[in-house]
């Protein structure tokens, strides 16, 4: 979905950034492709909704944040007022803001119930795109937040059990209505922490494209970069640390794949999508 205009995400799309498996990068993505997005004139809004809390900290919120996602369930604070705006307002951030058991039960069943799908509506107005990074596993509130999305760009990385975890993301993406186009249609998926050196890693990547159907995979992959810890050790996207452009710019080129794959969905023109900062 993109302005014809300005090169932007239309308004409201709702992406979620999932993953069966945890440690794959789910949380790097969100961050990365949402700031690069940003850059790109966008106006996004970063949604944790892993009760671990990976985006918030990552993203270093909570020493700004009014409250939570956990504090607008309760019924403390609406939803406008738990989002919390970078400085050039670019950007928002909710928290999960998870501090109990009892909170991650209150946010399970808010999923069970199906309430999600209106409440990150409400986050999502004023905002040209939305990212979810949606906790890993096929549990209830997972699946609330998949189901909330318009679309879902899927993370795995050059190993096994990683790959292996595919199909459940897929077959959790059919039952919600993927495969007829009445649910949350899959982007891409994105390959993370490549290392080209390793052959292993080149010979699965290779095997992917070749198995997958075409276009299931974005052609951006993200290499293994230690300056991805150090940014997330100084809660900063990537492109904010010195010396870090070679990075930054596979989230870049991602945030451009994703914006073209959104534009061909809707029909528009080659000349409409080139309009803009690139």
């Amino acid at each position: 979905m993109m302005d014809a205009q300005e090169g932007r995400v239309r308004m409201g799309t709702v992406i979620a950034v999932a993953s069966q498996k945890g440690g794959v990068g789910k949380t790097t993505t969100a961050l990365n492709l949402g700031f690069s997005l940003s850059r790109l004139g966008s106006k996004v809004l970063l949604l944790d909704g892993d009760p671990q809390g990976g985006l918030s900290f990552a993203s270093n919120v909570k020493k700004r944040a009014k409250g939570s996602l956990v504090d607008v369930l309760r019924g403390r604070l609406s939803a406008r007022d738990a989002v919390t705006l970078t400085r050039d307002g670019q950007i928002g951030v909710v928290s999960m803001g998870c501090a109990d058991p009892s909170d991650v039960d209150l946010v399970e069943r808010t999923g069970r119930d199906g309430l999600f799908s209106g409440l990150v509506a409400e986050f999502a107005r004023g905002f040209d795109c939305t990212l979810i990074d949606v906790p890993g596993g096929v549990g209830s509130f997972s699946r609330a937040l998949l189901a909330a999305s318009d679309r879902v760009v899927g993370v795995l990385t050059c190993a096994a059990l990683s790959v292996r975890s595919l199909p459940s993301l897929l077959k959790a993406l059919q039952s919600l209505g993927a495969k007829d186009e009445t649910g949350p249609q899959l982007a891409g998926l994105v390959v993370t922490m490549v290392d080209t050196r390793r052959d292993p890693d080149r010979e699965l990547l290779a095997r992917l494209r070749e198995k997958l159907p075409p276009g299931a995979l974005f052609e951006t992959v993200i290499p293994l970069d230690n300056r991805f810890e150090l940014a997330s050790l100084r809660s900063l996207p990537v492109a904010m640390l010195p010396s870090a452009a070679e990075p930054a710019r596979a989230y870049m080129s991602l945030a451009m794949e994703l914006r073209a794959r959104l534009a061909r969905s809707q029909g528009e023109s080659d000349d409409d999508r080139d309009v803009g900062l690139f």
